[in-house]
């Protein structure tokens, strides 16, 4: 399934250095057509699939962004569309606790349990850019983050005499 996931390009970009962990979003290596309808097919499908749902309003409620949530969405809707073609199976709707449900009981289900409320939604888009003003702010304050040498110096600065 990873393989899948990478082809999509929904999964992260990983920094190499060791010295940090930067946020560096999806990789984009991928198809973007591809990108583009998992992301519209797993926007419209936390409306009527529970499981995907309460994993939305999860991500939601942790202080994601919408876009960020949806594209976590998209890479769980990815693999189970892998798994369907792999096992030649159709996809079967199911609520949470596993019992199967029809697209209008998802519909019900998702409206009445895992709504996200829009103040909430837009306190968190504050909180976050917020945040991210304080770390500019942080970052630019700071002195250089150059590695310190394993022993002193022994280098001395040699002046001479022009005549």
């Amino acid at each position: 399934m990873a393989a899948i996931r990478a082809y999509s390009a929904l999964v992260p970009k990983v920094s190499q250095s060791g010295h940090s962990t930067p946020v560096l979003g999806i990789t984009k290596a991928g198809d973007p057509l591809l990108r583009e309808a998992l992301f519209a097919a797993a926007d419209q499908a936390r409306r009527t699939d529970p499981q995907l749902a309460a994993k939305y309003k999860r991500l939601m409620d942790t202080d994601r962004h919408h876009e960020s949530a949806t594209c976590h969405i998209a890479t769980t809707l990815l693999t189970r569309i892998a798994t369907c073609w792999r096992t030649n199976q159709h996809h079967v709707l199911r609520d949470v606790d596993g019992r199967e449900i029809t697209e209008a009981e998802g519909r019900a289900i998702v409206k009445n349990r895992y709504k996200v409320d829009p103040k909430h939604r837009d306190a968190a888009a504050h909180r976050r850019m917020n945040q991210r003003h304080i770390q500019a702010a942080d970052r630019k304050s700071q002195k250089s983050q150059s590695a310190p040498t394993p022993r002193p110096t022994t280098t001395s600065i040699r002046t001479t005499e022009v005549a």
